[in-house]
């Protein structure tokens, strides 16, 4: 079941199935409907690969197939509107120089310490590198390291902005590992929820 991400999935390839499940549905929400070569191109996987994340996540109700590619069901429909009030993906984008994808977080920011362990999360699931940033009374933060609103005035409103970041959001960016990237984006956010007790994959 997709929702035992927090349940005993405890392996690597175990967690990233889990998560690409994820990343289906929010493509396929995206798209309406979509077929599955196309659909395999956009997330960077192997087609044999995404029939079975398909098999699996149409034997849960959660959408549906024909010759013109997977929609969404209601009950798929619900999970990801629980998925997108929680957060928010951004692919290929560009931060300092690097390519990647992100994830925003909203208003959690209470629960990161330092961001250590989201920027590890994220390089165990493919990134090459990872940073994490936060809004804390209006002002964008390296959590326990520096004020970058302050220190980087320029870079810090041009992140805040382009990402429409709002007091207490996190904000994920994990870069080079082409599209392990967002993978890796989405573990890093997933843990975060963990931190704070929240199961947006419960069905």
């Amino acid at each position: 079941m997709i929702h035992r991400l927090s349940q005993g999935l405890n392996s690597i390839k175990e967690r990233a199935e889990v998560i690409d499940k994820l990343r289906v549905l929010f493509s396929i929400g995206e798209a309406g409907r979509i077929g599955r070569k196309a659909l395999a191109l956009k997330l960077g996987v192997g087609e044999g690969y995404l029939r079975k994340l398909l098999d699996e996540l149409e034997s849960l109700g959660l959408i549906s197939r024909d010759r013109e590619g997977a929609s969404l069901l209601d009950k798929g429909e619900a999970l990801l509107g629980k998925a997108r009030s929680a957060l928010r993906v951004y692919r290929g984008v560009s931060v300092e120089g690097y390519t990647g994808s992100a994830v925003v977080v909203s208003g959690l920011e209470k629960h990161i310490t330092n961001g250590l362990d989201e920027r590890d999360e994220a390089v165990r699931f493919g990134a090459r590198g990872a940073m994490v940033m936060v809004v804390k009374a209006g002002e964008l933060w390296f959590p326990m390291v520096s004020n970058i609103s302050r220190e980087h005035p320029e870079f810090s409103q041009k992140i805040m902005s382009a990402f429409g970041l709002s007091d207490g959001d996190v904000m994920i960016f994990a870069w080079d590992g082409g599209p392990d990237s967002e993978r890796a984006a989405i573990a890093a956010a997933l843990l975060v929820l963990r931190k704070a007790g929240l199961d947006i994959l419960a069905i």
